[in-house]
């Protein structure tokens, strides 16, 4: 829900920079390039409804060698991660990620739904 990305982006705000964007914004890529080389958090909208695989390298943690830093392709880009980097995925249907194969083990599910049966 709303409220509850509300409440995970308050609580990585206590620490760092955090940036909301949507799934379906044109600038994903830009967004999470310049989260990733800069060390703050991501918080992506909507990964239920639409999403691009730009993000998969970093979900993958395909990383390769650079001078400083791990680094991965992002788009056109091969972008250094910083160890602070912070990516969360918000959907609203859980179910809909699994049958998109968004999840597969590359992430950490918090799933903040309540039964409707008490």
């Amino acid at each position: 829900s709303g409220e509850a990305t509300r409440f995970v982006e308050a609580a990585l705000a206590a620490t760092l920079s955090v940036t909301t964007v949507d799934a379906a914004d044109p600038n994903l890529t830009k967004a999470l390039a310049t989260a990733a080389r800069f060390g703050s958090g991501l918080v992506v909208r909507g990964v239920d409804e639409a999403w691009d695989p730009v993000a998969h390298p970093l979900l993958d943690a395909q990383a390769s060698a650079s001078k400083r830093r791990p680094a991965v392709r992002l788009g056109n880009d091969l972008v250094e991660v910083s160890p602070d980097f912070v990516l969360v995925l918000a959907a609203r249907d859980l179910a809909a990620c699994r049958s998109r194969a968004l999840l597969g083990g590359r992430v950490v599910v918090l799933d903040f739904s309540a039964p409707t049966e008490g």
